[in-house]
């Protein structure tokens, strides 16, 4: 069995530098599944990321939230 890496236990900064390495890899030309594939990330966080990447550049992918804290808020 193939035990799949889960993007969302790594520390914050981990996770902004494999944002930043996959939004450099289809902007590279990658194909989003690829690059999903590639670093075990899902292909709605890649399109989400280049969405992001897309309004603001790399400095909006640093957090989902802003704060550093995952989830919907209360």
């Amino acid at each position: 069995m193939h035990k799949r890496n889960d993007a969302r236990k790594l520390e914050s900064s981990a996770l902004h530098l494999l944002r930043r390495q996959v939004v450099q890899a289809v902007r590279r030309g990658t194909v989003q599944s690829e690059a999903a594939r590639t670093f075990g990330a899902s292909l709605r966080a890649v399109s989400k990321w280049m969405r992001l990447d897309g309004k603001a550049g790399c400095g909006r992918l640093s957090s989902s939230a802003g704060d550093g804290v995952r989830g919907r808020s209360a």
